[in-house]
């Protein structure tokens, strides 16, 4: 069974990007563009959240720390994916598993999401 990633971007063009590559990856994508239409679907869980630092007026990286300190959520990995020039240090310190800087490179996209999830993978839940 393909592996499910949730893109929350509200940058259309680059969740559209995203969704773009990653399908032909093999991976089933839901993107969400807009904050509403992520938290409405929050009782369902991806296997992998590629998240913006700025969602529609939304603080990704709070996004993120909620996400990680969740005990239904915590075990689900989560890529930062962001413009900001420190987002990997941003990233860690609000328990992210993984960084990518924007504009970001196709090669770089798909091996951060493999190398994130085999490393989901390898630990015990």
């Amino acid at each position: 069974m393909a592996k499910s990633l949730w893109i929350v971007d509200d940058d259309h063009d680059t969740a559209e990007l995203m969704e773009f590559i990653l399908k032909g990856q093999g991976y089933t994508v839901d993107k969400f563009t807009q904050a509403n239409n992520f938290h409405q679907h929050r009782n369902q869980l991806p296997d992998l959240y590629i998240l913006d630092k700025w969602f529609d007026g939304v603080d990704g990286l709070q996004l993120c720390k909620e996400l990680k300190t969740d005990p239904r959520t915590s075990h689900v990995p989560v890529l930062m994916v962001s413009a900001a020039y420190n987002i990997e240090e941003l990233a860690r310190t609000h328990c992210a598993d993984g960084a990518i800087a924007k504009p970001f490179e196709i090669k770089t996209l798909v091996e951060t999401v493999a190398r994130v999830l085999s490393s989901s993978n390898a630990v015990s839940i």
